[in-house]
C-alpha cells in the first residue's frame, strides 16, 4: 500500500488541508484539498465534488497556478486586528458576527500577532495618510 501524498502536495503548493483557493484558468470555481483528494465547488454554492485528477495533474506540472484567497478564520479561531485610534494590536475570536465580517472586509484581519505587527505601518499609512511611529 502506498503513502497518501495529498498533505505533502498541498504543502508544496503553499496550501493547508481545507484551505480554499482558485486556479488561474478557472475563476468560477473554488478548490480545496481534503485529507485524500482535490475537491472543487462553484463560487455560487457550497457543494463540493471530487476532482477527476486533471486539475491536480496540471497544477503539479505548472500549467495551472494556485490563486490564494484572503484568509478567513473558522468559528472559534483566534485572529488579530487593530483597535482604537492608536492602532493597538487586538486578539479576538471569530464568531461570524457583523463586526467580524466588517474587519474581514476591511482587510485588517491577521492569522498571527507577528503578521499584524508587520502590516501595521502599511495599514496605518493607507488609512491615515501618515507614517507609522512606534510611540503612537
Amino acid at each position: 500500500m502506498s503513502k497518501n501524498l495529498i498533505p505533502e502536495i498541498a504543502k508544496l503548493l503553499g496550501l493547508e488541508i481545507g484551505e480554499e483557493f482558485k486556479i488561474d484558468v478557472h475563476e468560477d470555481f473554488r478548490y480545496k484539498f481534503s485529507d485524500n483528494t482535490l475537491e472543487f465547488s462553484s463560487c455560487e454554492d457550497d457543494v463540493w465534488f471530487t476532482s477527476d485528477g486533471t486539475s491536480l495533474y496540471l497544477l503539479l506540472r505548472g500549467v495551472y497556478k494556485v490563486v490564494k484567497l484572503p484568509w478567513k478564520p473558522k468559528i472559534d479561531e483566534k485572529f488579530w486586528t487593530f483597535i482604537g485610534i492608536d492602532f493597538c494590536i487586538w486578539q479576538d475570536t471569530w464568531q461570524g458576527s457583523a463586526m467580524d465580517y466588517a474587519i474581514l472586509n476591511s482587510n485588517i484581519i491577521f492569522r498571527t500577532e507577528a503578521e499584524a505587527i508587520e502590516k501595521r505601518p502599511e495599514v496605518y499609512k493607507e488609512l491615515t495618510g501618515k507614517e507609522w511611529q512606534e510611540n503612537e
